[in-house]
Parts: structure tokens; C-alpha cells; sequence
């Protein structure tokens, strides 16, 4: 009878999900403009067409928060991307209890029914819980290694300008010169910025809006307000990678001293441990007596 149950469960939710992937829900204008951006590659065509892709996107739904939006733009994948992640260990999480109730059938032995109802979707909640979360913590950790080489970038372009090179000139060159995801959305931005003959702080304020960096737009904001007061523009570099170094400086030792406060409790437990072990035999002794 068991049996019989949790056939008509895989069976009705099979029917569900291909119900729901067979369903036409209209792309949102944000969504449509995030596709325009991203970058392509020749496997676009067949992650399409993939029915699974399907399924994920359709029981995700259409809602996606603004902040969810800017954790899968600084990491650079797709809602799609994540939602088909999110599906698939959340199905291999539901599919534990099932695969331990056969263990068991083969074993003889037999696991209560309630027990194989409550799991399943536990497993599968807990699981969609820690692909959010973790990709909240890829996120912040992404952010972070955005604004060191923010201040790389910004160190770069002072030296430049201090050689002679004008601000948009050092601004390109600087870019070029370095690599990974954060130089790539820099020079992305500039290069969307040359195109649309818009200047280059109001691209780094579009890019810190899009990744949720503030110091994007901090760094955006201050320029333009030493261009139009007139002010030395390599002055207000240099103020603001003085900033970030400072700012990432005071982080790094803030993670430190937490680091170092977690450790306490292991080495006092170490330490309780140590003490209770080494007075075991004369305390056993004396309650002998």
C-alpha cells in the first residue's frame, strides 16, 4: 500500500511540474534587459531548449527580488542558472528518504510512513534554503573581492594620470591592465559607456546599481562632483583609493578579531577536556574511598 502511495506521489508530481513547464509566462521587461547584457557562449542554444531548464524556471516562478537579482549579476550566472541548481538538489534532497526506504526493503526491515511523508519535503525545503543562502555568501565574498580591485584599479589610474595621460585615457589603459570578473565588468562598463557617448561615472554608477556596490557609487558620485566644482580629478582618485584601502583594511581586521573570538570557545572546551581527564583517575579514586 506504501508502495502504491508514493508511486501516485511521483507520478501526480511529475504531472505538476510538466504542467507547470508546459505553461507560457511572459518575460519581464528586467529580465529581458539582464539577457541583453550578459555574456554569450555557444551553448546558449541547447541550455534553451533543455526541458529541465524549463521545469526550474517554472516552479521558481517570475518574482525575483532586487536584491537576489544583483547576488546572481556579481557572480555572473543567470536566474535560470540558479533555479535549475536550486531544483536539482532540492530533488536529490527529497529523494534521501526514498532511496534509505529501499535500503531498508532490502534489508528486511521497514521505515514508518509518516516518516517518509514529513522528510521528503523537509529535505527539499532545508535544500532550496542552502543554495539561497549560499549563494548570498558567493555573493558578499564576490563584492568584497570587487572592491580590492576596485582600489587596484583606482591605484592604477593615479599613477597613469600622474603620467601624463588624461582621466578617460587612464581610465581604459587601467582597466586593460588588469584580469578576472571585477576588471571585466569595469571594462564592460566603459565600453557600453563609449558607445552610448555617456561618461564614465555615470557607467560605474549604472554597474554599482546593477552589483549593489556602493563604493561604485561613491567613487561615481565624487567624481562627478570634482568635475563639475572644477576640482583635481587625480586629488579625488587618490582620496578615494586612500578610502577603500582603509575601509577594506578595517574589514580584514574586523574578520580577524571574530576568527579569533570563535576560537576561544574550542580552546576552552580543549582545555575543560584536557583538565577533566587528567583528574578522572583521582577523582574516581577518591569517590572510591
Amino acid at each position: 500500500m506504501l508502495a502504491f502511495a508514493l508511486a501516485g506521489a511521483i507520478m501526480a508530481a511529475a504531472a505538476w511540474f510538466g504542467i507547470r513547464s508546459a505553461m507560457i509566462r511572459p518575460l519581464s521587461l528586467d529580465a529581458a534587459a539582464m539577457d541583453l547584457v550578459r555574456p554569450r557562449n555557444a551553448d546558449d542554444a541547447t541550455f534553451r531548449r533543455g526541458w529541465w531548464r524549463r521545469v526550474a524556471s517554472r516552479t521558481a516562478g517570475s518574482a525575483i527580488s532586487a536584491n537576489r537579482r544583483a547576488d546572481l549579476a556579481v557572480l555572473g550566472i543567470t536566474s535560470d542558472e540558479h533555479n535549475i541548481d536550486r531544483l536539482s538538489v532540492a530533488v536529490i534532497f527529497a529523494s534521501l528518504p526514498l532511496a534509505a526506504a529501499a535500503l531498508t526493503a532490502v534489508a528486511d526491515a521497514s521505515l514508518p510512513a509518516w516518516w517518509l511523508v514529513a522528510s521528503a519535503p523537509v529535505g527539499g525545503a532545508v535544500a532550496l534554503w542552502y543554495m539561497d543562502q549560499h549563494l548570498t555568501d558567493r555573493a558578499t565574498a564576490a563584492r568584497r573581492e570587487f572592491r580590492f580591485a576596485l582600489a587596484t584599479y583606482l591605484d592604477l589610474v593615479v599613477t597613469l594620470t600622474r603620467g601624463g595621460a588624461g582621466v578617460e585615457t587612464a581610465l581604459s589603459e587601467a582597466a586593460r591592465v588588469g584580469s578576472g570578473a571585477s576588471f571585466e565588468a569595469i571594462r564592460a562598463a566603459l565600453a557600453i559607456a563609449g558607445e552610448r557617448r555617456e561618461t564614465p561615472w555615470l557607467a560605474f554608477d549604472q554597474l554599482g546599481v546593477r552589483l549593489a556596490i556602493p563604493a561604485l557609487r561613491e567613487f561615481a558620485g565624487a567624481m562627478t562632483m570634482a568635475g563639475e566644482a572644477s576640482a583635481r580629478v587625480s586629488e579625488t582618485l587618490i582620496a578615494r583609493a586612500r578610502s577603500l584601502r582603509l575601509k577594506e583594511l578595517a574589514e580584514a581586521e574586523a574578520e580577524s578579531d571574530r576568527a579569533s573570538e570563535a576560537m576561544t570557545f574550542p580552546v576552552v572546551a580543549m582545555s575543560v577536556g584536557f583538565l577533566l581527564l587528567i583528574s578522572y583517575p583521582a577523582l574516581a579514586s577518591f569517590l572510591e574511598i
